[in-house]
Protein backbone atom coordinates (compact mmCIF):
# COMPACT_ATOMS: atom_id res chain seq x y z
CA UNK A 1 0.00 0.00 0.00
CA UNK A 2 1.45 3.24 -0.90
CA UNK A 3 2.59 5.70 1.96
CA UNK A 4 1.34 9.27 1.34
CA UNK A 5 3.14 10.94 4.71
CA UNK A 6 5.46 12.75 3.17
CA UNK A 7 2.36 14.25 1.08
CA UNK A 8 0.82 14.92 4.22
CA UNK A 9 3.93 16.52 5.74
CA UNK A 10 3.78 19.14 2.77
CA UNK A 11 0.77 19.94 3.23
CA UNK A 12 1.29 20.54 6.57
CA UNK A 13 4.23 22.88 5.55
CA UNK A 14 1.19 25.22 3.88
CA UNK A 15 1.71 23.50 0.59
CA UNK A 16 -1.34 22.90 -1.58
CA UNK A 17 -1.81 19.99 -3.82
CA UNK A 18 -2.77 21.71 -7.56
CA UNK A 19 -4.38 18.43 -8.92
CA UNK A 20 -6.19 18.13 -5.39
CA UNK A 21 -7.38 21.64 -5.28
CA UNK A 22 -8.89 21.84 -8.82
CA UNK A 23 -9.35 18.27 -9.83
CA UNK A 24 -9.87 15.96 -6.58
CA UNK A 25 -11.41 12.95 -8.05
CA UNK A 26 -7.81 12.73 -10.11
CA UNK A 27 -6.60 9.85 -7.92
CA UNK A 28 -4.51 7.91 -10.57
CA UNK A 29 -1.18 9.25 -12.12
CA UNK A 30 0.96 5.43 -12.88
CA UNK A 31 0.98 3.03 -14.19
CA UNK A 32 -0.64 2.99 -17.60
CA UNK A 33 -1.52 0.13 -19.74
CA UNK A 34 1.81 0.76 -21.57
CA UNK A 35 3.01 -1.53 -18.89
CA UNK A 36 1.51 -4.58 -19.78
CA UNK A 37 2.87 -7.15 -19.68
CA UNK A 38 6.14 -6.63 -18.55
CA UNK A 39 4.61 -5.34 -14.82
CA UNK A 40 1.36 -6.78 -15.25
CA UNK A 41 -0.20 -9.80 -16.56
CA UNK A 42 -4.04 -7.56 -17.81
CA UNK A 43 -5.72 -4.57 -17.41
CA UNK A 44 -7.49 -6.28 -14.15
CA UNK A 45 -4.20 -7.15 -12.72
CA UNK A 46 -2.92 -3.12 -13.79
CA UNK A 47 -5.96 -1.32 -11.92
CA UNK A 48 -4.97 -2.88 -8.55
CA UNK A 49 -1.61 -1.45 -8.67
CA UNK A 50 -2.60 2.47 -9.91
CA UNK A 51 -2.26 4.74 -7.55
CA UNK A 52 -0.70 8.58 -7.70
CA UNK A 53 2.76 9.47 -6.95
CA UNK A 54 3.39 12.46 -9.61
CA UNK A 55 1.73 16.03 -7.92
CA UNK A 56 2.35 19.80 -8.28
CA UNK A 57 2.57 21.46 -5.08
CA UNK A 58 2.61 25.47 -4.63
CA UNK A 59 2.70 27.74 -1.35
CA UNK A 60 -0.88 28.96 -0.60
CA UNK A 61 -0.74 32.78 -2.35
CA UNK A 62 0.66 31.04 -6.01
CA UNK A 63 -2.14 28.29 -5.33
CA UNK A 64 -5.24 31.12 -4.99
CA UNK A 65 -3.62 32.16 -8.54
CA UNK A 66 -4.37 28.71 -9.96
CA UNK A 67 -6.52 27.94 -12.94
CA UNK A 68 -6.82 24.58 -13.29
CA UNK A 69 -4.85 21.29 -12.85
CA UNK A 70 -5.61 17.75 -13.90
CA UNK A 71 -3.82 14.54 -14.74
CA UNK A 72 -4.26 13.83 -18.41
CA UNK A 73 -5.82 10.04 -18.55
CA UNK A 74 -5.67 10.98 -22.89
CA UNK A 75 -5.77 7.29 -24.25
CA UNK A 76 -2.64 8.51 -26.19
CA UNK A 77 -0.71 8.37 -23.24
CA UNK A 78 -1.52 4.41 -22.49
CA UNK A 79 0.75 3.87 -25.71
CA UNK A 80 3.56 6.50 -25.32
CA UNK A 81 4.32 6.78 -20.87
CA UNK A 82 3.72 5.11 -17.54
CA UNK A 83 2.93 8.05 -16.08
CA UNK A 84 0.11 10.02 -17.51
CA UNK A 85 0.91 13.85 -17.33
CA UNK A 86 0.10 16.28 -14.73
CA UNK A 87 -0.81 19.84 -15.79
CA UNK A 88 -1.58 23.00 -14.27
CA UNK A 89 -2.08 26.27 -15.22
CA UNK A 90 -1.29 29.59 -13.66
CA UNK A 91 -2.43 32.81 -14.23
CA UNK A 92 0.65 34.60 -14.31
CA UNK A 93 -0.87 38.05 -13.34
CA UNK A 94 -1.36 36.79 -10.09
CA UNK A 95 1.92 35.08 -9.31
CA UNK A 96 3.38 36.98 -6.42
CA UNK A 97 6.00 39.82 -6.30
Amino acid sequence: MPDFSFVDQVESLGFVDMIHKHDPLAKVSCPSPITIPRWSRDLAELKTKQYRIDFVFADLKLAQGSESGTLLLEPVINTISDHYPVVVVFNAASWPD
